[in-house]
């Protein structure tokens, strides 16, 4: 049997090949990995334009509310959504995620940033169904 033993330079040729294929693999993997989906989150709008009309409402509702209150509130108001869309793009650099109308995503795999973007937009205000009672009260309305 005419058999020839590998020469020096088919072995390191193998060898070659097989390190650039492990590399490659693994390059690919890295690679991939790093594609990863963010994640999603939802901002329901509908409660915080609610919340925003309550809080400045309840505002404007106000006893003896000065004229530069008033103009200080009707320009909060007419910021307001400048304010909410650089709240959302905030929070979406912050989370590294999408943030989507909840309306519109049929998912219930989101993470729902509404009470953050809330915050975010009315600092310190009181709960729903407190704004809605004061307003209420100053305007004479029955209790809903």
């Amino acid at each position: 049997m005419n058999f020839k033993l590998p020469t020096f330079h088919s072995i390191l040729a193998i060898t070659a090949l097989l390190v650039f294929s492990l590399l490659t693999a693994f390059a690919w993997t890295n690679y991939r990995n790093s594609l990863a989906r963010p994640s999603m989150g939802v901002v329901a709008l509908d409660d915080i334009f609610t919340a925003t009309e309550l809080y400045f409402a309840e505002l404007l509702t106000r006893k003896g509310l000065s004229e530069e209150e008033k103009q200080a509130t009707y320009q909060a108001i007419k910021n307001l959504p400048t304010d909410i869309d650089l709240a959302i793009h905030k929070l979406e650099s912050e989370c590294r995620c999408w943030v989507f109308n909840k309306s519109a995503v049929l998912s219930q795999a989101a993470t729902d940033y509404t009470s953050e973007i809330k915050t975010r937009i009315l600092p310190n205000s009181p709960d729903l169904a407190e704004l809605q009672r004061r307003i209420n009260e100053r305007m004479s309305l029955p209790k809903p």
